[in-house]
């Protein structure tokens, strides 16, 4: 102000003025920018150390942002201003930020939803802790930014649900193409621990293509710092390489009513066309292969004479090419979509 002020008054220079205030644009634009990237990484810290609780995390991690996030919120005077002046024009700060802070959330949603869509289906947990935490970190700005897009609406608009009864998202997409191509033919469902885990790979089942994961996001668009993203990251690996009862639970708040009735009939229909076409025929093949009359040997050949002799009379069908690849695997498929 005291630059512009000499540059009128005294050196009555136009063009030295425009120069100053290109200037005062540019380094406000600035200092918004970063001061948003803190608030924001404030206020996500904060719900983000609310939300470790359910980890069941006895101490915080030691860190400059948690043991701020944990104490007084210094932003909230600043918050609570409407407009600031700059060269003698009034600029409408709580606008501004406002702004900046429904940019910062939907581009924390876009990158939870990339970090899902880049890995398989056991990654549900981290994206519904991650919609968690965005959506207590919302709850936290709106107390002191009232005019903040509804959190209902930044969802939807990143999950592509902006359609007038639209039954389709990201989250479900994925989700019906992990099941369908990874979860149903590659995982094995273990009945002692209710969860589908997945075995050794074998030729015939490869995991499918998916994009590659985000790089190069800060850290205020995960939990608000380096140090709570790394505990969130070591928590959250107990939740990888299989697909339990926790990941079902997190799936099915995602997804809502729509997208679980959308999900199922999904699958519902997968089975039928599996046991119309690969079950029939294989059922059909094996009933051709095996012998017209099988009887039960006598005991006195013991149990090894047992074995040789269905061994010896289901050769054919032992050697049948796709008994692994097709038959096993088709009957574990469908054993998958029904468990």
């Amino acid at each position: 102000s005291d630059a512009a002020h000499v540059a009128v008054d005294t050196h009555y220079s136009q063009h030295l003025f425009v120069e100053i205030e290109a200037e005062a644009n540019l380094l406000f634009d600035q200092v918004l920018y970063a001061l948003s990237e803190k608030i924001y990484a404030h206020f996500r810290a904060r719900a983000a150390v609310a939300l470790l609780a359910d980890f069941g995390m006895p101490d915080m991690p030691h860190d400059a942002e948690v043991t701020c996030a944990l104490g007084k919120c210094w932003y909230l005077p600043l918050l609570s201003m409407r407009h600031v002046r700059i060269l003698g024009r009034a600029v409408d700060f709580a606008h501004l930020i406002t702004q900046r802070m429904n940019t910062m959330i939907r581009a924390s949603l876009d990158l939870a939803l990339a970090k899902y869509e880049s890995k398989s289906l056991d990654a549900v947990v981290e994206l519904h802790h991650s919609v968690r935490v965005t959506r207590l970190a919302h709850s936290y700005l709106l107390e002191v930014l009232p005019d903040l897009d509804s959190f209902d609406a930044c969802f939807n608009q990143s999950t592509d649900q902006v359609a007038f009864l639209s039954f389709s998202s990201r989250i479900l997409d994925h989700a019906l193409t992990e099941c369908l191509s990874d979860l149903i033919p590659n995982f094995a469902f273990r009945s002692d621990g209710g969860m589908f885990q997945r075995p050794l790979p074998t030729s015939f089942t490869q995991p499918p293509e998916r994009d590659a994961p985000p790089r190069g996001a800060g850290a205020h668009l995960g939990c608000g710092s380096r140090m709570l993203n790394a505990e969130y990251a070591m928590h959250l690996a107990r939740f990888s390489g299989f697909f339990g009862v926790s990941h079902a639970e997190c799936l099915v708040e995602l997804l809502g009513d729509a997208g679980l009735v959308s999900l199922l009939a999904t699958l519902n229909k997968h089975v039928e066309e599996l046991l119309l076409y690969a079950v029939h025929s294989y059922v059909t093949e094996m009933q051709l292969a095996l012998p017209e009359s099988t009887k039960l040997p006598s005991y006195q050949y013991g149990a090894q004479g047992c074995y040789l002799f269905f061994e010896a009379k289901l050769k054919d069908l032992a050697n049948y090419e796709e008994l692994h690849s097709g038959v096993f695997h088709s009957f574990r498929r469908l054993g998958n979509c029904l468990a």
